[in-house]
């Protein structure tokens, strides 16, 4: 059912898409006042085997489609263009940016070159104590573990581990739905302790946990920052902001800026919220820390008025825009979710308390 139910979702988004390609929305709402910022996390050569969370990739040939669809329309600033004020009155088009959340192995790898070819800059946003020191992300582990439990016939002892581990979590089968639920209950653990528990979790079920980093180095980024690229914080552990201390969390977004300030990259003060998460301490930390703005998970297009900590995204991934129609009807509706929240006012958020 969850397949067919997303096979329909697909047709009416193609069919949709193909008779919106931006004319209609150039009618009902002044061009040159959208300007939208994209959300990547990975880009692969090739849809990856057994579990894999869908909402974190692209493949290489639908991010180039992707590159070539939007600058039909949109002129592809750098981020720190974009949230430039005289920028949005001055800009005769609608303005987007490119940024990719956990700069992953294949951001360097597979969208670089890419970037590169089709002369298009971007913002990668860096979870710095994540890198180069063999560790990865806790939900990518986890995501390895499954497979794993597959490969090895113990699927049963997985369910029952993490059954026993988190209330409420009792499927009866092992699926790609089943591991999300898993993932989201347990990011509303603690989120210094998930990387230590999904560790002892390989160590109960008699499996070892392969130590290495899922992101790119810091001479990468160098050479990345050469060629119209540029970096922010994403914490320094990704650990999930709104459930951290206060100490907790002004380490995370102080420390993670100032690593990034020592390492000669192409740095631009704009946090990332890890998980999409913040609240208004977190913002009051990024004021002081001496961060300009802010990038949410929040969908919708951003204006002149819109608060800089609180910028608005469109999140794509490859099965909801592998295809022209597909990905028009993505960026269509999150444009249509940011005028209802304009028109409600949230872009009015008291965002500098």
């Amino acid at each position: 059912m969850p397949e067919l139910k997303m096979a329909i979702k697909r047709s009416v988004g193609r069919f949709a898409g193909h008779g919106m390609r931006f004319p209609g929305l150039a009618r009902s709402y002044p061009m040159n006042r959208i300007n939208i910022i994209l959300m990547y996390h990975r880009v692969l050569d090739s849809p990856p085997e057994g579990f894999h969370d869908p909402a974190l990739y692209v493949t290489a040939k639908t991010f180039e489609m992707h590159l070539r669809e939007v600058a039909r329309v949109f002129g592809i600033v750098p981020l720190e263009d974009l949230i430039r004020p005289d920028r949005h009155e001055k800009a005769r088009t609608p303005l987007c940016a490119v940024t990719f959340d956990d700069a992953w192995n294949d951001t360097y790898q597979v969208a670089f070159p890419i970037l590169r070819k089709h002369g298009v800059p971007a913002s990668v946003f860096v979870p710095t104590g994540l890198i180069g020191e063999g560790s990865g992300f806790w939900f990518e582990d986890l995501t390895d573990l499954a497979n794993k439990a597959v490969e090895n016939g113990i699927v049963s002892a997985f369910l029952q581990y993490f059954h026993g581990l988190v209330g409420g979590w009792s499927p009866e089968i092992l699926s790609l739905e089943s591991l999300s639920d898993l993932i989201s209950r347990l990011k509303e653990l603690p989120a210094e302790t998930l990387p230590g528990l999904v560790s002892r979790a390989y160590g109960e079920l008699g499996l070892a946990l392969k130590t290495r980093s899922h992101t790119i180095g810091w001479e990468d980024m160098r050479e990345m920052s050469n060629h119209g690229i540029s970096f922010g914080p994403h914490g320094c552990n990704h650990l999930i902001l709104t459930t951290l201390t206060g100490a907790s969390k002004r380490q995370e977004i102080f420390n993670s800026l100032a690593i990034m300030g020592d390492k000669r990259i192409g740095l631009h003060p704009v946090f990332s919220f890890p998980n999409g998460s913040w609240d208004g301490e977190s913002i009051r930390y990024l004021m002081e820390a001496g961060y300009v703005a802010a990038v949410t998970t929040r969908r919708g297009f951003n204006t002149s008025a819109t608060c800089p900590f609180l910028l608005n995204r469109i999140g794509l991934h490859e099965y909801i825009s592998d295809t022209p129609d597909l990905l028009w009807f993505s960026i269509f509706q999150s444009i249509l979710a940011g005028s209802k929240s304009l028109r409600k006012g949230e872009e009015l958020l008291d965002c500098c308390p």
